[in-house]
């Protein structure tokens, strides 16, 4: 399935492995070391055991997609060494490294070795992978090009020529001479060409999100799920954010540059059930998306997007 559904980011991840094994062995090394403590830290807070399931979904999924990685890893160099061909083919690397990585294992105590060293190395290559991919995603915002005043001209202005009000001169906004200001709004139409939001952006948004919701969490009881549906669903009808995505500048838009409804925010919302299902590919397609869209983007036709600094999303 990985091979299937990720031969790009899978080739990353072996490039990773191969430039970069010191960082993958001491990031493998931290994720593993942490990952109990922070378990540990989140559970204390109460609020944090929403984010439990998705640090160990996350983790799970990153060691399975190392692993892959590995076994391409060692069928690649395995292939490369030898001067055969066919190293660039990603299937043939990954069915020649899995007979490699098979056979270690039935060698007794080197065996259990190639498991631990493998299972490191593996989710380490993935993390500086994914670190690497999601450093890069964020495009800088377009500058403006300067304004240029032109010069007074020389000519004699006659006597007899009206005066003219400054103030009562309209300049058309699409004019050069026009200054974009912050307060002049923004129409859906113009903000689907903002910048695109991040993968990381977007994930601290949704846990500032969820941290909230888990303050509600005692007064709904089992209805919490329903409650954090009603409450994504209110806030991108009303405002198209909401107060995560507002702390970090973010706003939902649709494709089509039309306002975001009632009918694609149920959509989108529903549509997040099932990303988080599928061991939360759906929310990590984000990352490596070209146009930064989780599978619920695509579903209800939007995208998220950064807003100017200046701009109030309230």
């Amino acid at each position: 399935m990985v091979l299937i559904v990720f031969p790009g980011p899978l080739k990353t991840t072996v490039r990773a492995l191969e430039e970069r094994p010191v960082a993958s062995v001491c990031s493998g090394l931290l994720a593993l070391v942490l990952s109990a403590p922070l378990t540990l830290l989140l559970i204390i807070t109460v609020v944090g055991i929403l984010v439990v399931p998705f640090i160990k979904l996350a983790l799970l999924l990153a060691m399975i997609f190392g692993k892959v990685a590995i076994i391409c890893f060692l069928g690649r160099n395995f292939s490369r060494s030898a001067g055969g061909a066919g190293i660039h083919n990603i299937l043939f690397s990954f069915l020649l490294g899995a007979v490699l990585l098979t056979l270690s294992y039935t060698i007794p105590i080197i065996g259990f070795i190639a498991y631990g060293v493998g299972t490191v190395f593996g989710l380490g290559g993935a993390l500086v992978a994914l670190g690497g991919t999601f450093k890069s995603e964020e495009t800088p915002q377009t500058p403006l090009a300067p304004v240029v005043t032109p010069q007074p001209s020389l000519q004699t202005v006659p006597a007899s020529a009206p005066a003219v009000n400054a103030s009562s001169i309209e300049v058309p906004l699409n004019s050069p001479l026009a200054v974009q200001s912050p307060s002049i709004g923004l129409a859906p139409a113009d903000t689907v060409l903002l910048p695109r939001a991040g993968f990381w952006k977007r994930l601290l948004a949704l846990l500032l999100d969820l941290v909230l919701i888990g303050l509600i969490v005692p007064l709904v009881g089992k209805w919490f799920i329903l409650f954090g549906i009603a409450y994504f669903v209110a806030m991108w009808t009303w405002k198209g954010t909401t107060i995560g995505s507002i702390v970090l500048g973010l706003k939902l838009v649709r494709t089509d540059g039309q306002p975001v409804n009632f009918a694609v925010a149920l959509v989108r919302s529903l549509s997040a059930l099932f990303s988080a299902v599928v061991f939360f590919l759906g929310f990590l397609w984000a990352g490596w998306d070209r146009d930064k869209q989780a599978w619920h983007d695509k579903i209800a036709g939007t995208v998220v997007v950064r807003m100017p600094r200046d701009f109030a999303l309230i």
